[in-house]
């Protein structure tokens, strides 16, 4: 009876080792296939309303036409007619936006710094509509091309591009998929290429805030070519900003954007509201009724906490590059009170790399991971308190003690006894 008993319960354990990972696998595509069948519903749509030649809509999703984009676009615009002051002030900005696009859209605001509108300017020649597709377009494309220079795979990178982080991106016509492939592909060459991966590195200054914490890692490694490369980078866009816009531009961006900029983190957290799809410190000590003295303090200690890990995650031998690029990635995100779920681009891309590290063995906190930029904007608009940082720590933690591949043994060499 006892044997009997024993050979069951080995069986039992066998099936439940073949079925688990078949749950997980089924469990993240079935939850990755509904949201990309939702998002491709909406590009369709777009194209149908771009061949319509129909005027742009407002979407139920962000109050606006194409999102984000119908704030980089007339930015653009009046980035052309160097109307800066108005580009940086909420009310002039918004009267025109309503003029140039639809009426009765959500009141989005300009806080980029002046080398984004370098970025964006150019498709301020084309038509809204059709300039939102060629955006997208090339924005996959160079996110592509850092990827495989960085020596992803193929089947990372087009994880990477079709994962719902990315998928979410497209959706708010941002640019996080790029700025995520750039801080990626920039960390996983900095041994063997330092000064293109610093001069990769300081193309951040288009987004400065997911950059934190790169200057933490330089520093830990005294990785001097890396360093003297972003710097020249990154002080190059800002001259070459100069240069073409104008000194207007910069005046404009410190005395009305950085202002601007306050008022936008320090707003209420309402639903629907912007904070709803923030998954920073900041925002969740906001959403549970927190002042903004104490969410400040707290935000302030989370980015020293967070580049005090990377400091010694980088000095640290044991731990392979792609781990240190995964959790500096994550760790980032803690660093700053402005992150989004469209920001995860970046960490999600590592995650995969990470996970065909490990011959793509997918494990439960993968699944939960992965998906997680779709479910915290509606777990924060159905409960109004944004969780993300509860997400993001045990993410950093998972990007650490997950099962690492187990080194092949050298071709030659005999193991002694």
């Amino acid at each position: 009876m006892a044997h009997m008993l024993a050979a069951l319960q080995e069986r039992r354990r066998a099936y439940a080792k073949f079925a688990w990972p078949m749950l997980l696998y089924g469990l993240g595509g079935a939850s990755w296939l509904a949201i990309a069948v939702v998002y491709l519903g909406r590009l369709l749509e777009r194209f149908r309303l771009l061949l319509a030649n129909a005027p742009p809509l407002n979407t139920p999703l962000c109050g606006n036409a194409q999102c984000d984009f119908s704030m980089f676009w007339p930015a653009g615009l009046m980035a052309r007619a160097h109307r800066f002051a108005e580009l940086y002030q909420i009310q002039p900005f918004e009267l025109f936006r309503q003029h140039v696009l639809s009426p009765g859209a959500r009141v989005l605001c300009w806080i980029y710094p002046p080398p984004t509108l370098m970025l964006i300017t150019p498709f301020s020649f084309l038509p809204f509509d059709a300039g939102f597709l060629v955006w997208t377009g090339l924005l996959i494309a160079l996110a592509a091309a850092c990827m495989r220079w960085a020596r992803f795979s193929w089947p990372v990178t087009l994880c990477a591009l079709l994962s719902p982080a990315a998928m979410w991106t497209y959706e708010c016509g941002q640019i996080s998929v790029l700025v995520g492939a750039i801080l990626a592909a920039g960390l996983m060459r900095l041994n063997d290429a330092p000064v293109a991966a610093g001069a990769l590195l300081g193309l951040l200054v288009i987004k400065p805030q997911i950059g934190l914490l790169v200057g933490v890692a330089l520093l830990a490694t005294r990785n001097i070519r890396a360093l003297a490369s972003i710097a020249a980078s990154g002080l190059g866009l800002c001259v070459l900003s100069l240069v073409v816009f104008g000194p207007e531009v910069w005046q404009a961006y410190l005395r009305y954007g950085t202002p601007v900029a306050q008022q936008i983190l320090y707003s209420p957290f309402v639903q629907q509201g912007y904070e709803t799809f923030g998954i920073s410190v900041f925002w969740m000590l906001r959403s549970f009724g927190s002042s903004v003295h104490l969410a400040s303090l707290v935000q302030t200690g989370s980015a020293l906490a967070a580049a005090t890990c990377v400091w010694f995650l980088w000095r640290n031998k044991n731990l392979s590059l792609l781990q240190k690029a995964a959790i500096t990635s994550w760790l980032s995100l803690l660093a700053t009170p402005y992150g989004y779920t469209n920001d995860l681009a970046g960490a999600t891309l590592l995650l995969a790399a990470q996970i065909e590290a490990r011959g793509f063995r997918v494990a439960l906190p993968d699944v939960i991971i992965w998906v997680w930029p779709v479910l915290n904007p509606i777990i924060a608009n159905a409960t109004l308190h944004e969780i993300g940082p509860c997400l993001i720590i045990p993410a950093a933690l998972w990007a650490w003690r997950a099962p690492q591949p187990t080194p092949a043994p050298m071709a030659g060499r005999t193991v002694q006894p």
